[in-house]
């Protein structure tokens, strides 16, 4: 039976629900459109096609683990921020495993020059550095870099850490 008043939010909210259920590989308007109880060129009302519905699928996302590194680092600043951004990130990437295989697809990070929430709240927990711009963006790519790592291995505490403990006395030495 068709949905009434599908519209682009609950085509998103579909795909990530297929994304939840079954992986990201499995993200195909085909498995959107039964999710949603519509035929499948019904979904092209909303989106172009499957390559914007992953995109704007990842970029839900981002938007959920920006609100979440946000929440993390409130109050705290350089070294502290830095530590509970990493944290709040591993957790994100540990709870919502498929959702975070989506965002690190290969072509569902942020264009290049592109600021979303992410880069956003990683420059902001770096602000506590005093680093002047130029360097501020590159250490927040670098963050991301870090944090993606860090994620990537699940490491302990302990090695998170260390991590930490390495970005943070690097930043200090600018």
């Amino acid at each position: 039976m068709p949905r009434l008043g599908l519209d682009t939010a609950a085509v998103v909210d579909a795909a990530l629900a297929v994304v939840d259920e079954r992986g990201p590989a499995a993200l195909t308007l085909a498995a959107v459109a039964a999710h949603t109880g519509v035929a499948t060129p019904s979904l092209y009302k909303h989106v172009k096609g499957l390559a914007d519905l992953r995109e704007r699928a990842a970029a839900q996302v981002r938007t959920e683990l920006g609100a979440e590194l946000r929440e993390a680092v409130q109050g705290r600043s350089s070294t502290d921020a830095v530590s509970a951004l990493l944290r709040a990130h591993q957790e994100y990437a540990d709870r919502e495993p498929h959702r975070y295989a989506l965002l690190t697809a290969r072509g569902q990070g942020t264009c290049p020059g592109q600021v979303d929430q992410v880069d956003a709240v990683m420059a902001a927990a770096l602000r506590g550095y005093e680093l002047p711009e130029p360097e501020l963006h590159h250490a927040t790519h670098a963050l991301r870099a870090v944090a993606l790592a860090s994620a990537a291995l699940g490491g302990s505490a302990e090695s998170r850490g260390l991590l930490v403990q390495l970005f943070t006395t690097g930043l200090r030495a600018l």
